[in-house]
């Protein structure tokens, strides 16, 4: 009560003797002993320090929580006590709060809902004391599946004798996870307790998980073989550990990665554009909606996490785009006003957000400038806008803006010298365009001729490819170029080892234009780490170059040194190459990759095994 209370008033006296006139004795007596009570208690009470009910003040709260990830769409409890500054129980209204609602809510008896995958601070609040902690909103991801070791190659497994921890730690993106394993079957080895993996026995080693969380750790391709064991927390799609072989790790770092086989494949529809990266690929709907899958290193997938997929995830955001484009580690697109956002590795300032930070979903490029077209690769991103200008941001370490500078940039500038281009491409440390004058330029990294001017001095400028064919359209690879002439004839020029340009000669490198063999006639041509695709002016899919990877597309792993048609039965209209893997839409909109698929670059729904023909991506 906040003031002492007044006596009964003359009045109430009166009613009060009225009132009990009418009553048995026993029953006034009862009335007037509980009023008096009441009195009493209420006479006692107030804010003094000294009365007899003053409240406890709080000196603590505790919580107890069963994890500290909720999955998006469920729930977690928290219990809280809250105690005097003696440490006595008390009873008390806690006042919750969540620091970012957007991943994760909390009622006021203390639930916790998972709302979007991110991080949130839980704060529990009585008068001026509070307690809080940190909340990881994560995605469902049974433990049930397949898992392989995607980082062990057939090299470093054949003819060695590894040997595993009986107490492996296995640490997983944010989280931990730890599995006690017990070797068994018949490839131990009786007298050592050591695993001997034999020649040509085994290329991965996995593990499969059912529903209760026991773990069975097997060899592909030598069933008798097994890791047994059980394990324990929360898991993600990627777990890293640590294996020994001979006394020296497998890596060179001591670790290794597990990465599930089999994704839930997101239902995407048509797409309209495919571009890929080096362990990652991303693409376009038909409604502009971005879609990636792989590696998803430094978050290039832009769906928020750094978990590997292995079929497409739509990219986090509400925009939509009509360009996009992927590097090394990091991807951009332009929406339908011509602004450019990045996600992903912005280490080298590639992402054009003037900080160099890592953005897990798009962020805005600086500068207000909009953009008809991107090109981006390695570390480096470069626009054209309506007027021709180029653009660049990121690695300019061998000259790729072509401003005469290597000095990189973490926001756009004007590159090459403010030479107008029609269309350009980036291939990490060289860029070639169509300038509006006319003619192909190329600049950056020459050491192996892929500037086409005739020598291999890097230039920090664009220079003129020295041609007599009037090329229309360029593409730039890793070291080489191809120049398509109005009449479809391909010209390429650069690194030929193994006759990756297609020419027929054995000189390497190629310093000026040759055509390309074969007699054909190019619509589009595409360029990856050490091959070539195109397509004909009639519509037919080739490749050709280097192909332990399947990438040539013929069904063999055998190298290509001229044009060499894609095997499958499927006709593409558009080709683009990542680094060691080409994806191709067919007319309506279909998706198909091949080549290298160690981190789930093709999109298929599993990773791990190359294909040396179109495989149609998962979801569509």
């Amino acid at each position: 009560m906040a003031n002492r209370p007044k006596p009964p008033s003359e009045p109430m006296n009166a009613f009060l003797t009225c009132f009990l006139s009418h009553l048995p004795s026993r029953h006034c007596a009862w009335i007037l002993g509980g009023l008096t009570l009441l009195a009493g208690g209420c006479a006692g009470a107030g804010t003094g320090p000294t009365g007899p009910n003053t409240q406890p003040t709080v000196g603590s709260i505790e919580l107890s929580v069963a994890d500290t990830a909720v999955v998006v769409g469920n729930d977690l409890a928290v219990v809280a006590s809250v105690r005097s500054t003696t440490g006595a129980a008390l009873q008390r209204t806690i006042a919750w709060t969540s620091s970012n609602p957007s991943a994760a809510q909390v009622s006021q008896a203390g639930v916790i809902t998972g709302v979007g995958l991110g991080m949130t601070t839980i704060t529990a609040s009585v008068d001026q004391v509070s307690e809080e902690f940190r909340v990881d909103v994560v995605e469902a991801s049974p433990f049930a599946g397949m898992w392989f070791l995607s980082e062990w190659t057939a090299d470093a497994l054949r003819g060695v004798i590894c040997s595993v921890e009986g107490n492996l730690p296995l640490q997983q993106l944010g989280r931990s996870l730890r599995a006690t394993l017990t070797l068994a079957g018949t490839c131990l080895e009786p007298t050592t307790g050591n695993i001997v993996i034999r020649d040509g026995e085994v290329l991965v080693v996995g593990f499969s998980v059912d529903g209760t969380g026991d773990t069975r750790f097997t060899q592909r391709g030598n069933p008798d073989c097994l890791y047994q064991g059980t394990a324990s927390g929360t898991p993600q799609d990627s777990i890293m550990g640590t294996v020994h072989c001979d006394g020296l790790a497998l890596n060179t770092d001591g670790t290794f990665i597990l990465r599930r086989t089999t994704p839930a494949a997101v239902p995407t529809g048509a797409f309209s554009q495919i571009n890929g990266g080096y362990t990652e690929t991303c693409a376009l709907t038909t409604g502009g909606k971005a879609h990636c899958w792989g590696g998803n290193r430094y978050g290039l997938l832009g769906d928020g996490t750094l978990v590997p997929r292995a079929a497409p995830v739509p990219v986090k955001t509400m925009l939509t785009f009509t360009t996009i484009a992927v590097g090394a580690g990091h991807a951009c697109g332009l929406d339908g006003a011509g602004n450019a956002y990045c996600w992903g590795l912005g280490v080298d300032g590639q992402l054009g957000t003037g900080d160099g930070a890592v953005n897990l979903t798009p962020a805005l490029v600086t500068g207000g400038l909009t953009f008809t077209s991107l090109t981006a690769s390695g570390s480096t991103t470069c626009g054209l806008t309506a007027d021709g200008t180029l653009y660049c941001w990121g690695d300019n370490t061998l000259g790729q803006f072509g401003n005469g500078s290597v000095a990189k940039s973490l926001e756009p500038i004007v590159a090459a010298g403010g030479m107008k281009f029609l269309e350009v491409d980036l291939a990490e440390s060289q860029i070639c365009g169509i300038a509006v004058a006319g003619g192909a330029y190329c600049w950056g990294d020459n050491q192996i001729g892929g500037v086409g001017d005739g020598t291999t001095v890097n230039r920090l400028v664009p220079t003129a490819v020295v041609t007599g064919e009037n090329f229309v359209s360029v593409r730039a690879g890793l070291g080489w170029a191809c120049g398509i002439t109005a009449a479809g004839d391909a010209h390429c020029w650069g690194w030929n080892l193994s006759g990756v340009l297609g020419v027929q000669s054995p000189d390497h490198p190629r310093l000026t234009p040759s055509p390309v063999s074969g007699g054909h006639l190019w619509s589009q041509m595409t360029m990856g780490l050490s091959a070539i695709c195109g397509i004909s002016t009639a519509g037919i899919s080739y490749c050709w170059g280097e192909n332990a990877s399947g990438v040539v597309g013929d069904g063999t792993v055998l190298n290509r040194t001229e044009p060499t048609a894609v095997t499958g039965g499927v006709s593409f209209a558009v080709l683009n190459s990542g680094f060691d893997h080409v994806c191709g839409l067919t007319a309506a909109g279909a998706a198909y990759c091949w080549g290298d698929n160690s981190s789930g670059q093709l999109g298929i729904g599993i990773a791990g095994s190359l294909q040396s023909t179109p495989t149609a991506v998962a979801g569509q």
